[in-house]
C-alpha cells in the first residue's frame, strides 16, 4: 500500500517538475497552440486562446487563462459555442502526500454559452456532439486493459474544493429560424468549501429575458453529496423570484420559496419536505415528492390558510383593454348553443401520463364570492381521471360532503358530482354566489350529477341526473302568499284590502325532487308546509336561459293573521292556483284568478242550492214535487 502511495506521489512531483520545465524552456503561446491542437483532435472543434496563460508553482500548484473559444461550425448566427475572459485553479501540493487531494478556488468569468437551434431542428450543441464521434472513429482502436485482480489495492484520496465561482455568466437560447430567443443573463454562482458528506453552502442568482417576460432570480441553499455520489440534498434552501410582463398576471409578480430537498438517484426520486412557497397572494406549505418513471407518481400533503379563487382568476384575466358590455341572460342562452359547438373541447388527455395522490386542506376558500372554511379533500389522478374524493368543508352554518370524478379519457371530458350538504344557511350563499336572496332556510341537499365537456354552455346543457331539496323554518322574500290570496278573493267581490308592509312567506317545510336532463330541471313533488298554507306544485326550470315556470296550488288551511290576515279568516279552505314565472333573478308570481273565480262562484252556489232546498222542504208539501224541484241542475250553473 505504501509503495503504491509513493509511486503516486512520485507521479505528481514528477508532473510538477515536467510543468516547471515545461513553462521555462517553452513560451506559453506555443502551450496555448498544443491545446487548441489537441481540442481539434479531439472534437474537430476551432478554440482559440487569445488571452494570456500564466502560471503559479507557490504556495499551490495553479494557473489563470484569459480570453479563450471554442467556435461553432460555420452557419450560425454565433461565432462561438462557449467563451470566457478568464478561469483559473490551483492544486495544493503537500496533502497529496496525506492522500488529500485538495482543490483550490475554481473561478470562471465571463463565460457565454450560445445554444442555437437551425430551422431543421439541428443544434450547435448536436454538431458539436457529431463533431467528437467523427474524431473518436479516426483514431486506433487501442487494446483495453486487463481487468483488475479483487486483491488489487486501490488507494483512496479524500478530495475536496476550496470552491467554485461563475461571475457574469450567460446563456444563450436562440431559434435561428423564428429568431425568438431566451437569455439568461448576470449569472453568478458561488460555493465554498467542497467535499463529500459535508454542507455547501450555495449562492445563485441570474437575470432571465425572453419575448414578453423578464424576471431576476436570487436563491442560497446548503448542498450535500453523500460519498456514494447518489443521494444529493438542497437544505435550508431561500428562492426569490421577480417576474414581470405581459404574461405575468397584473404585469409583476414576486415569488418566495423556501424548501429542503432531497434527489436519491437509485430510486430516481426528488422529495420536497418544508414546503413554503408565496405567490400570488397566497401562501402554500406541506411536503411533495416525485418519482420518475414512465408515468411520473407524483404525491403531496399540502395545506393553505387561504385559496381566493376570485382574486386569482381576477389576475389572470385582468387586461388593459375596456371591458366589454357583459351580455344578458337572454344573449347567454341564444349565444349558448353556437358556443357549445364552435368552442373546441378541452383536451385533457395529459392526465393519462400523470399519477397523483395527495391531500389537501385550506381553512378558507374564496370562489363566486361565497365562503367555504376548513376545507378538506384527497386528490387522485390515475389512468387518465382525475378523483377528488372525501371533501368536507363548512358552508354557511352547514356542512359539505362529497366527491368529484372527472374522466379525461374521452374525447370530450365527462364529470360526475355527487354531493350532501346539511344545515346549510341558502339565502346568504345564493347571495353571494348568484345575488339571488328570495329564498331562505336551512337547507339539506342531495345532489348526483353527471355530465359533458368543461365550458359553461356544455355544462348546463348536459347536465343529467336527480337533486333532492329540503329547506326548513325558512321563507320566501318578496312574495306574501296569503296575502295575494286575499287581495284576489276581494278583487272578485269589488273590494280592496290593505297592503302588508312585509313581502314575505314563512314556512316549516319546502322540498323538492328534480329530475335534470337536456338543460332542463322537472319536478312534480313540490310541497311548503306552513301555518296558514299548504301547497303543492310542479314545473320546470330551464338551465339554459334560467326561465322559470311552475303552476302550484295553495290552500288556506289555518287563520292568516301571521301572515297579515285577521283573527277570524273567511278563505280557510280555499284553494288556489299560483303560477310562478320569470328568472332566477327575477322571479314573477302570479295568481290564476279564473281558477279563483270558478271557486268563488262554485263557492256561491253550493250555498244558494242549500237555501233552495231549504225553502222547497218549507213550502211544498208534495214529496214528488219536491223530489223534482231538487233534481233541477241548479248546481251547475256555478260549476
Amino acid at each position: 500500500m505504501k509503495k503504491l502511495l509513493y509511486a503516486f506521489v512520485a507521479i505528481v512531483l514528477l508532473i510538477i517538475i515536467s510543468i516547471v520545465t515545461i513553462t521555462s524552456l517553452v513560451d506559453t503561446d506555443r502551450v496555448k497552440a498544443m491545446l487548441s491542437e489537441q481540442v481539434k483532435s479531439a472534437t474537430g472543434a476551432d478554440l482559440v486562446v487569445s488571452g494570456d496563460l500564466s502560471w503559479r508553482f507557490f504556495p499551490s500548484l495553479g494557473f489563470t487563462l484569459g480570453q479563450t473559444e471554442l467556435r461553432n461550425v460555420a452557419g450560425y448566427s454565433e461565432q462561438n459555442l462557449v467563451e470566457f475572459k478568464s478561469a483559473s485553479m490551483d492544486l495544493a501540493v503537500k496533502p497529496l502526500f496525506d492522500r488529500k487531494i485538495q482543490v483550490g478556488q475554481v473561478t470562471l468569468s465571463g463565460v457565454k454559452i450560445n445554444i442555437l437551434t437551425k430551422a431543421n431542428g439541428e443544434t450547435n450543441l448536436d454538431e458539436f456532439s457529431q463533431g467528437i464521434t467523427k474524431q473518436n472513429e479516426k483514431k486506433p482502436v487501442k487494446k483495453q486493459p486487463e481487468e483488475t485482480t479483487e486483491s488489487t489495492v486501490k488507494p483512496d484520496f479524500i478530495i475536496s474544493v476550496a470552491g467554485i465561482n461563475i461571475e457574469q455568466g450567460q446563456l444563450l437560447l436562440r431559434d435561428e429560424a423564428s429568431k425568438k430567443q431566451q437569455l439568461v443573463s448576470n449569472i453568478d454562482f458561488s460555493t465554498s468549501d467542497i467535499a463529500l458528506e459535508k454542507a455547501i453552502p450555495v449562492t445563485a442568482s441570474a437575470d432571465y429575458a425572453a419575448q414578453g417576460l423578464v424576471a431576476r432570480f436570487e436563491s442560497s441553499f446548503n448542498l450535500q453529496v453523500n460519498a456514494k455520489l447518489d443521494v444529493l440534498d438542497i437544505t435550508t434552501m431561500k428562492t426569490k423570484a421577480e417576474l414581470a410582463g405581459d404574461a405575468i398576471p397584473s404585469g409583476e409578480q414576486t415569488f418566495l420559496v423556501d424548501a429542503d430537498m432531497r434527489y436519491e438517484l437509485n430510486k430516481n426520486l426528488a422529495t420536497i419536505s418544508q414546503l413554503r412557497l408565496n405567490a400570488f397572494a397566497h401562501e402554500l406549505t406541506g411536503s411533495a415528492s416525485l418519482q420518475q418513471a414512465k408515468i411520473p407518481r407524483i404525491r403531496f400533503n399540502l395545506s393553505a390558510k387561504q385559496l381566493d379563487v376570485d382574486n386569482l382568476l381576477t389576475q389572470f384575466t385582468t387586461s388593459d383593454k375596456p371591458a366589454a358590455a357583459q351580455p344578458t341572460v337572454t344573449e347567454k342562452s341564444a349565444a349558448g348553443n353556437d358556443q357549445g359547438k364552435s368552442q373546441a373541447s378541452t383536451d385533457l388527455s395529459i392526465l393519462s401520463a400523470i399519477d397523483l395522490l395527495g391531500d389537501l386542506s385550506i381553512g378558507k376558500v374564496l370562489v363566486s364570492n361565497a365562503q367555504i372554511e376548513q376545507v378538506k379533500m384527497k386528490a387522485k389522478i390515475s389512468q387518465g381521471i382525475a378523483q377528488l374524493s372525501g371533501i368536507q368543508a363548512q358552508l354557511y352554518q352547514g356542512q359539505l360532503n362529497g366527491n368529484l370524478t372527472l374522466n379525461g379519457k374521452t374525447k370530450v371530458p365527462t364529470f360526475k358530482v355527487q354531493q350532501n350538504l346539511t344545515g346549510v344557511q341558502v339565502r346568504p350563499l345564493m347571495t353571494a354566489v348568484a345575488e339571488m336572496d328570495k329564498l331562505a332556510g336551512a337547507m339539506n341537499a342531495s345532489i348526483n350529477l353527471t355530465g359533458t365537456g368543461l365550458t359553461d354552455p356544455q355544462i348546463r346543457k348536459s347536465l343529467a341526473g336527480e337533486a333532492k331539496l329540503k329547506f326548513t323554518d325558512g321563507a320566501l322574500h318578496g312574495i306574501n302568499i296569503a296575502q295575494m290570496v286575499r287581495k284576489g278573493k276581494a278583487q272578485l267581490k269589488g273590494q280592496s284590502v290593505d297592503d302588508v308592509a312585509e313581502k314575505k312567506t314563512d314556512f316549516s317545510a319546502l322540498t323538492g325532487s328534480f329530475q335534470i336532463a337536456q338543460g332542463v330541471a322537472r319536478t312534480q313533488d313540490i310541497k311548503m308546509d306552513s301555518p296558514a298554507l299548504r301547497v303543492n306544485g310542479k314545473g320546470q326550470t330551464n338551465l339554459i336561459n334560467e326561465s322559470l315556470n311552475f303552476l302550484v296550488d295553495v290552500a288556506v288551511v289555518g287563520t292568516l293573521k301571521g301572515q297579515g290576515g285577521k283573527s277570524e279568516d273567511e278563505l280557510t279552505g280555499i284553494k288556489v292556483p299560483l303560477k310562478i314565472t320569470g328568472s332566477w333573478q327575477a322571479p314573477a308570481f302570479a295568481l290564476d284568478m279564473e281558477a279563483l273565480l270558478k271557486q268563488e262562484m262554485k263557492q256561491h252556489g253550493d250555498k244558494l242550492k242549500e237555501k233552495l232546498d231549504q225553502a222547497i222542504d218549507e213550502k211544498i208539501k208534495d214529496e214528488g214535487t219536491k223530489e223534482l224541484l231538487k233534481k233541477l241542475p241548479l248546481k251547475g250553473l256555478f260549476d
